[in-house]
């Protein structure tokens, strides 16, 4: 990434071990305090926690999706980076009464505007505000992952249902001075950290402790356990392969010993013999090299949400009224969308306390009343949402069983009351999901609250189908448009295509370590059966004799089987022990699996005794084939 002495950056935010919130933000009025007070940090901004959240972008008529961030004005002057047109955010745009602007990206700079340079100063709406381009970035600038459009957090109104979440749900960034570590940096970010608790009002969060990161850390950490995966698979299959390599060509030594013999005897020195040899192992590394090559290059080669913006309450019941429609539903966030919000939960129905030991993270949405029938999420016990749960009423919410059973155990959740960002009546149960994406292992506790109750200003219109979904997009575009022609409207997506986008990295791992598993497979099955083969002539004369004094093919086969399949089995019992000690460490890489399945370990073992055994077979079958004459003959 094209960032300015990247090994000077580094990324924080704080944890609570006792409560379990292992990602606290810091938010922007503590992060100015750290700039002001410390002495290792040049210069300090904030970067949005929750990493990048899917808006909507409108103009002219048109929308589509965006990846935006929100950061705090001195963000782009702490990564060191410079725009390539127009200017970057700068701390006099993260103020209250500011003009809302935006910094893009490159590659949405030249994907929706074309590379125009008269983009600086065009206007445009993000969700509900409108927006000013003031910059586009370097090409690569990809902080936080994803990102298309960079915002501060004083462009986002706290009149929403989780208040001013955004300019308190930030990371700290921080730039060293010169010859600073991230070690030192990290200990003076633990005493500034309890320095301002002291002086917090009683009421306030106590016990935090900061978590602190390298840039380069935080940016790639995600994909180092597939890099790990991804290269382990590579030296397995260097490893069999140089073994393979040096068995044949030991083979072909020792085939060769009655020609080295004579050469040496009729005057060729020990050096110029050497050298020959060496001249011909250079030459297959050489060709070898070429192909694999080639190979990498042609491998390398080969290589339905709509979002309205500002929902009218009547347009949901014009969706349920359209034929083949079976449920129209609103919500803030997209299930499987990779982004998610979470807030601080009371554990036991009392006020949080000051060091937070009541309080658990659990993530919420806001959705409308017939979400979970769209969504087909069942209700465990309650009931859903009702258009009766209005702003007047008590305010509601629905938990899943795992907020459920952690805040009131076996006890009955219905009329329970849930105490986050407000107090909440809990009117309805339901089961555990995933949500952020498809590949989480243990889905975090979760709620739901009507977004009757909780006005947002841009939500995801979601559609469940009779028929084809795609094909329903027309229609209800129609609708949208006549019910407020200011609404924005995106391209349809399935869901199942936002479960395939959730998978992409591990679909991406699992095809390129099948891959390198089958040719490690292909590399093992060639330099078994070579070894086997070799090992079946050099027993020729053996053979023959046997065969001679009266041993059956059936008796011979069986024995180079049994001596192969001894072979095999020590191999697969090494081979499994060594897997089953390192498969905890892809635990990460898995979906829909789990690391110690036991159909897939006798699939595999089953699998790799099998090509062992073919591999014994053949040269067996054709030492079955050698007359006893020829046998003694060769000898």
């Amino acid at each position: 990434m094209p960032v300015r002495e990247q090994d000077r950056l580094l990324v924080a935010w704080k944890e609570l071990r006792s409560s379990g919130f292992t990602h606290h933000p810091f938010g922007d009025a503590e992060i100015e305090a750290v700039g002001t007070a410390s002495q290792l940090l040049v210069t300090v901004a904030g970067v949005d926690a929750n990493g990048v959240g899917r808006e909507v972008i409108s103009e002219n008529g048109t929308s589509s999706y965006v990846n935006g961030a929100l950061v705090t004005g001195g963000f782009f002057d702490v990564l060191g980076v410079e725009p390539v047109l127009g200017r970057a955010l700068t701390r006099a745009d993260d103020v209250e009464g500011a003009e809302p602007v935006l910094a893009i990206s490159h590659g949405l700079w030249q994907r929706r505007y074309g590379g125009s340079r008269d983009v600086i100063g065009r206007r445009v709406r993000l969700g509900d505000r409108p927006f000013t381009i003031v910059g586009v970035m370097p090409p690569d600038v990809d902080y936080p992952v994803g990102v298309e459009a960079w915002r501060t957090t004083h462009s986002v109104s706290a009149a929403g249902s989780f208040g001013d979440a955004a300019r308190r749900e930030v990371d700290l960034i921080g730039r060293l001075r010169p010859g600073a570590t991230i070690e030192q940096g990290s200990s003076e970010l633990a005493a500034l950290t309890r320095r301002f608790e002291s002086e917090l009002p009683a009421r306030q969060t106590r016990g935090l402790v900061p978590v602190v990161h390298s840039f380069h850390d935080v940016v790639v950490g995600d994909v180092r356990p597939a890099m790990v995966a991804l290269f382990a698979a590579v030296a397995l299959v260097l490893l069999i392969a140089s073994a393979n390599v040096a068995n044949l060509l030991l083979m072909r030594g020792e085939a060769r010993r009655a020609e080295l013999a004579v050469r040496q005897g009729i005057g060729a020195g020990r050096g110029r013999i050497v050298w020959e040899l060496l001249a011909e192992s250079l030459l297959l590394t050489l060709v070898a090299a070429g192909i694999g090559l080639v190979v990498t290059w042609w491998a390398v080669q080969g290589l339905i949400t709509l979002v309205p913006d500002g929902l009218p309450r009547d347009l949901l019941e014009q969706l349920n009224a359209l034929p083949g429609i079976v449920s129209a539903s609103a919500a803030r966030v997209t299930v499987l969308s990779g982004t998610s919000r979470t807030v601080p939960v009371s554990a036991d129905g009392q006020p949080m306390r000051t060091d937070r030991s009541n309080v658990i993270p659990a993530r919420a949405n806001v959705v409308s009343g017939r979400y979970l029938e769209t969504m087909g999420i069942p209700l465990v016990r309650g009931r859903g949402f009702l258009d009766s749960d209005a702003q007047t009423s008590p305010r509601v919410a629905i938990v899943s069983r795992a907020l459920a059973n952690r805040l009131w155990g076996n006890a009955d959740p219905i009329g329970q009351s849930l105490v986050s960002t407000s107090r909440f009546e809990v009117i309805g149960v339901v089961p555990d999901t995933v949500y952020l994406n498809a590949t989480e292992h243990d889905p975090r506790p979760f709620f739901y609250l009507p977004l009757t109750q909780n006005f947002e200003f841009v939500v995801s219109l979601h559609l469940r189908t009779a028929d084809d979904a795609l094909a329903m997009f027309p229609a209800v575009r129609e609708i949208v448009r006549k019910s407020d022609p200011r609404l924005a409207v995106t391209r349809p997506r399935l869901l199942v295509d936002e479960f395939e986008s959730s998978i992409t990295q591990q679909r991406t791992m699992a095809i390129l370590v099948a891959a390198l598993g089958g040719i490690a497979l292909l590399l093992a099955a060639v330099g078994l059966y070579s070894v086997m083969a070799y090992g079946t002539r050099q027993r020729t004369t053996e053979i023959g004799l046997r065969m001679a004094l009266g041993a059956t093919p059936a008796s011979i086969l069986k024995v180079i089987v049994m001596r192969g399949a001894a072979l095999v089995l020590i191999g697969s019992a090494l081979g499994g022990a060594a897997a089953f000690v390192g498969v905890r460490y892809i635990r990460s890489l898995l979906f829909g699996i789990e690391p110690t399945d036991p159909v897939t370990w006798l699939a595999v073992a089953g699998g790799l005794m099998l090509v062992g055994l073919v591999a014994c077979v053949i040269p067996a079958r054709r030492a079955m084939r050698i007359s006893p004459v020829e046998a003694l003959r060769s000898s």
